[in-house]
């Protein structure tokens, strides 16, 4: 009965003394002395910087010529990567759509062929659609192909040109 009696007090003693999750933490949160960031950067301030081109300082003219020489070409090379990004951008989601359409088209073929297993009274019918979407899917392919190589050539072509990194 006595060690009965001493382990309820040592629970309630034991609860009494223990904190909350919520309460270490925000004790913890309140105990941070370090500093404080000033800007949380996000996918947008990323994004807006990749669009801009490097960061880069452009060089002091010597007195008494002109800046607005070397701003030009800065200009110009950062509308031509941007131009070509977006260009890549789009080949990229066409080659990706061209995936997603066929991988469509082989599960179609998969569902018609799994419902003649079972010996469907349409079985006519299915293998007619069978043989068009299997015709779709190869040319599908090809234009799956072309679109991959053209992709390829773009970001060789990029590479080469140092326009786009």
């Amino acid at each position: 009965m006595r060690w009965l009696l001493g382990a309820v007090v040592l629970l309630c003693t034991g609860s009494l003394l223990a904190q909350s999750l919520g309460d270490v933490a925000r004790q913890q949160r309140a105990d941070t002395t370090g500093p404080k960031a000033t800007h949380v950067y996000t996918n947008a301030d990323l994004t807006s910087a990749s669009d801009q081109g490097p960061a880069t300082l452009p060089a002091k003219p010597p007195s008494g010529t002109q800046s607005s020489n070397t701003a030009a070409p800065n200009q110009t090379d950062r509308a031509m990567a941007a131009t070509e990004q977006r260009r890549l951008n789009e080949l990229g989601q066409r080659v990706q759509l061209l995936e997603n359409e066929l991988r469509d088209m082989e599960s179609q073929v998969s569902t018609l062929n799994h419902n003649s297993i079972y010996g469907d009274p349409n079985r006519a019918q299915q293998n007619e659609e069978i043989k068009r979407i299997s015709g779709d899917i190869e040319e599908k392919r090809k234009q799956l192909t072309s679109a991959r190589e053209e992709l390829a050539e773009e970001i060789e072509r990029s590479r080469r040109t140092s326009v786009v990194k």
